[in-house]
């Protein structure tokens, strides 16, 4: 019997120490993590919860959570709480919150917990600040009309790692990562990394830090079992005792980056074409005039407006305009060498920057090929094909300007000139620098 009530003593103490453990790093961490009951009232709130609202956990425990949300938000978050199910465990929601800061906006994975009967019983949630990015977001669609890009999170994953081998993987690690736990528990985590020197990096970094009793935190790429790479944040903390044990939070960060590329993309490409758009193209400028006056090259801006274009676009309709655009500019990207930029200006004005190029009149080659491409005959639909050409205006650097505000306004200059003399010919600056 005395052996028995040990048994149970050391049980009930592991037991304890991991609660301990398992609270430690919920109270770490700078989500904001709490659970709740079906009906809206708080079991549980960790320190990061009550300090961005300003309370305190035993003013937040058996209280609902309407008041902390702003009053606009209520109705939606309701109705998707109540889309809960055993079938549905877990609804992402992006509402408005009332903070010691002013509201702002967050985001919270919400995950319910059934009775055998499919009742729900409690929710746990995991919220994010999220102001930031959804500011930029909406935005975004203000200037762009573009379909808002959404940011989801998987839940968090965490791992229980004893000298860098997996001994314990929570619920969320499969669809985090791929692989089941039975697969992974046991082996060490150099799996998990796309190559040995980051796998390396991390080791030097983030285990001293542990063994100092401070916690590590970065963003990863790691690998998916099907290979595929995602980012994480990841957090690690080194758990009590002298077992070399630590705990790792991992949160997928795909979304978000994804998020961050395509506004990019949008911020520096052209919609229609794909093509680098005018500011995309000035910061290309400034870096071949750089690379220019190191290495004693020529740079060619080359401006182009399609000659007969308006009266296609009138005939045919916008639709028709839009596809002999985006015709005409893979015709100029395959003509042009991978080292220039073919860039859009808006409407049927494009600028071709020839760059790293030997004589001044080298710029003849590729624009021949550019004109050739151009003058060819463009199906519009299954009848009807139609043709265009191009006026072209060409400032020189040094010749004419060392200013790239300077060489694509004489460009354009030049341009006009060529709309003067009858169109499809290029005109070429002719004031020289002093």
């Amino acid at each position: 019997m005395q052996h028995k009530q040990e048994i149970l003593n050391n049980n009930f103490l592991n037991l304890k120490q991991s609660e301990q453990q398992y609270m430690k790093l919920l109270e770490d961490q700078t989500e904001l993590i709490s659970r709740l009951n079906a009906d809206g009232s708080y079991i549980y709130v960790n320190e990061p919860f009550c300090r961005l609202f300003g309370v305190t956990r035993e003013e937040m425990i058996g209280k609902v959570w309407h008041p902390i949300v702003w009053h606009e938000d209520v109705q939606i978050i309701n109705e998707k709480l109540a889309t809960l199910s055993r079938a549905n465990p877990v609804v992402v929601i992006e509402n408005r919150i009332v903070t010691v800061y002013g509201v702002r906006w967050a985001q919270f994975t919400n995950r319910g917990f059934f009775d055998r009967f499919g009742k729900l019983k409690e929710i746990q949630s995991v919220g994010r600040d999220i102001n930031d990015q959804k500011l930029a977001e909406i935005k975004l669609q203000q200037l762009s009309s573009e379909q808002s890009i959404m940011l989801n999170n998987e839940l968090v994953g965490i791992f229980k790692l004893q000298n860098k081998t997996i001994v314990w993987v929570n619920n969320a690690i499969p669809s985090l990562i791929g692989y089941e736990k039975k697969e992974i528990e046991g082996l060490g985590t150099r799996f998990l990394y796309p190559d040995d020197e980051t796998y390396n990096k991390l080791g030097e970094t983030a285990y001293p830090l542990l063994a100092a009793g401070k916690t590590y935190r970065s963003q990863q790429t790691l690998l998916k079992k099907n290979g595929e790479r995602i980012w994480v944040d990841m957090h690690g903390a080194s758990l009590p005792g002298n077992n070399n044990e630590s705990l790792w939070i991992m949160i997928d960060l795909s979304a978000l980056k994804k998020q961050r590329e395509a506004i990019e993309a949008m911020a520096y490409h052209d919609v229609l074409t794909g093509l680098p758009n005018r500011l995309l193209l000035a910061d290309r400028l400034e870096q071949a005039l750089a690379h220019a006056k190191r290495n004693s090259k020529f740079v060619a801006v080359c401006y182009l407006d399609l000659d007969g274009f308006k009266p296609i676009n009138d005939t045919y309709g916008h639709a028709a305009g839009d596809k002999l655009l985006a015709h005409i500019a893979r015709c100029m990207q395959v003509a042009t060498r991978s080292n220039d930029t073919v860039s859009r200006l808006g409407g049927d004005e494009f600028v071709i920057l020839l760059t790293n190029l030997e004589t001044i009149d080298e710029y003849k080659v590729v624009l021949d090929r550019v004109i050739s491409a151009i003058n060819q005959a463009v199906p519009i639909d299954a009848d009807t094909e139609v043709f265009v050409t191009a006026s072209i205006g060409i400032s020189i650097y040094p010749s004419n300007s060392d200013n790239a505000d300077s060489l694509l306004r004489f460009a354009d200059e030049a341009m006009y000139v060529s709309k003067r003399s009858g169109r499809n010919c290029i005109s070429l600056y002719q004031n020289t620098i002093n």
